[in-house]
């Protein structure tokens, strides 16, 4: 009798150690999940500026653009002696490439920082879910 009492007496301190150990990890991996929210949300808001910054950068490179562009239309329109290609057309040329080579790459980092955004959102809902 005493031989079992002994024996239930140590399972219990054994289930008692591994309840111990599994309520820190789990209070360990809580803590943990709960930092990698956080930061998950702050990049998410970060991302939402960083779009935010660069669609008013793509929508003011519109005037510029639309400038340029008139500019070169303009001087196609010249007749006889006036139609001439030099260096401010040149450089006007080379504006509108610039200026649209610059949409480009926004554009492609808009892509991108939408797709971060989208994916970051998704974690942050499974996670908050579970």
């Amino acid at each position: 009798m005493r031989e079992r009492e002994d024996r239930t007496v140590l399972t219990q301190r054994d289930s008692d150690r591994r309840l111990g150990e599994r309520l820190h990890d789990v209070t360990f991996w809580r803590s943990e999940l709960q930092s990698e929210l956080e930061r998950n949300m702050n990049e998410t808001h970060h991302l939402m500026e960083t779009r935010k910054n660069l669609e008013r950068a793509l929508s003011e490179t519109e005037g510029p653009m639309r400038i340029t562009s008139e500019c070169i239309y303009h001087r196609e329109g010249r007749k006889g002696i006036d139609l001439v290609n030099d260096a401010p057309e040149n450089a006007l040329m080379r504006e509108v490439d610039t200026i649209k080579a610059s949409q480009d790459r926004m554009r492609k980092t808009l892509e991108q920082v939408k797709e971060g955004e989208g994916t970051k959102q998704y974690f942050v809902v499974r996670i908050t879910v579970q």
